[in-house]
C-alpha cells in the first residue's frame, strides 16, 4: 500500500507547480500517531524517490508540541502546529478545565469562546523555529457535525483575524524564505465554520485581512 500511494502520487511530485521547500515537494501527514510505523513509511517514501532525483519534505501535524521531539526522531522534517483550543490550557483555571470537560462528556456540550481570547494562543515560541510551521484561524464552529457538543468561537470579525496573522508572521520573519511557511486552517471548511471564502456578512473580509498582514509584515 504505501508503495501503490507513492506511485499515485509520483506525478504531483514531478509537477512543477507543486509546492517545494528547497526544492523538496513538501508533503502533509494528517495524524502521524495513527499512521502504522510511520518511521518505516517515512523512510520507505524516502528511498523510492531517490532514483526520482529529489527527497521529500515531510511535515507533520499536530496540536500537541510535546510530539516534536518525536517526529523529528521519526524523520520528520517540520510540523505544522494547529492550536486551536490551546485557550482551555492557558486561559482557563483547573475547576474551569475540569467543569468544561465535564459538560462536554456528560451534557454533550461545547463552549463558546470569545475568539479574540482564544487568538492569544493561536501562536507559540515554538513557531518561531525553523522546523515548526505555524497555524492561522480564521474562526472555527464545528456544530453542524458535533451537535452541541462542538466548540464555537464567536465574535471573529477580518479585523481580528488580521491582528492573529500579522503576529504569526512576525514570528516567522526572520526564517529563510524558503522556510516562512505558515499554513491556513481553512479556506472553504464550511461544515466548521472556518473558511476565506466571501461570504453575505463581510465579503471579502477575510482575504483583504490576509493580504493586509502579510503587506504589514512582509513589504
Amino acid at each position: 500500500d504505501y508503495i501503490a500511494h507513492f506511485n499515485a502520487v509520483l506525478p504531483a511530485f514531478k509537477d512543477p507547480r507543486y509546492i517545494r521547500v528547497n526544492g523538496e515537494p513538501l508533503f502533509m501527514i494528517y495524524a502521524p500517531m495513527k499512521v502504522p510505523d510511520i518511521a518505516h513509511f517515512i523512510e520507505l517514501w524516502q528511498k523510492l524517490a531517490e532514483p526520482h532525483g529529489f527527497r521529500i519534505h515531510f511535515v507533520g501535524h499536530t496540536s500537541k508540541t510535546d510530539e516534536l521531539p518525536l517526529f523529528r526522531q521519526w524523520g520528520f522534517n517540520a510540523t505544522n502546529l494547529v492550536r486551536l483550543f490551546d485557550v482551555f490550557q492557558k486561559n482557563y483555571s483547573l475547576l474551569g478545565r475540569i467543569k468544561t470537560k465535564f459538560q462536554r462528556i456528560t451534557f454533550h456540550q461545547g463552549q463558546r469562546i470569545d475568539y479574540e481570547r482564544a487568538a492569544r494562543y493561536f501562536s507559540g515560541p515554538e513557531d518561531q523555529n525553523t522546523d515548526c510551521y505555524p497555524t492561522l484561524i480564521p474562526n472555527w464552529d464545528h456544530s453542524p457535525r458535533s451537535g452541541r457538543s462542538g466548540h464555537i468561537l464567536i465574535n471573529s470579525t477580518p479585523k481580528k483575524f488580521e491582528e492573529h496573522a500579522e503576529r504569526t508572521f512576525r514570528n516567522v520573519i526572520h526564517k529563510p524564505k524558503e522556510e516562512r511557511i505558515v499554513f491556513l486552517k481553512s479556506w472553504n471548511e464550511w461544515a466548521e465554520g472556518n473558511y476565506m471564502e466571501p461570504d453575505l456578512k463581510f465579503g471579502r473580509g477575510y482575504l483583504e485581512a490576509l493580504l493586509k498582514a502579510i503587506n504589514n509584515v512582509f513589504n
